[in-house]
């Protein structure tokens, strides 16, 4: 195999593994389950809520996901807020991402579940 082929090979591989992180909100803080998330396009006491792109479900079965690859192309950042608790007062917890991702999805699983955020 010469050079060029292998170094061709990697670039690829890198490019590849650039949006392979995973980032996401943990299912519980404390003795509190996730109930609820919020994605910003920068620190949330600065920015505006991510409207979803896509969203659907139905009662406690639901669902929404944001593609936020332009996002970090651009140079921005991700932060997530977690909500933990009761929907009525939550305790957040921001965080930021450290990686680059291209999608999150959120999705409740039932009364007595933690909710799910994981963005990749």
């Amino acid at each position: 195999m010469s050079p060029r082929i292998s170094i061709l090979g990697l670039v690829f591989l890198l490019a590849a593994t650039a949006y392979a992180q995973e980032f996401k909100c943990p299912s519980s803080h404390g003795k509190k389950l996730l109930v609820n998330t919020a994605v910003f396009d920068g620190p949330p006491k600065n920015m505006f809520e991510l409207e979803p792109d896509d969203s659907g479900g139905k009662k406690s079965y639901t669902w929404a996901s944001w593609d936020v690859s332009d996002l970090f192309k651009s140079g921005r950042t991700l932060f997530l807020t977690c909500w933990y608790g009761s929907l009525k007062d939550p305790e957040i917890v921001t965080i930021q991402a450290d990686k680059p991702v291209q999608k999150c999805v959120f999705r409740t699983h039932g009364a007595g579940l933690p909710a799910e955020m994981i963005c990749k």
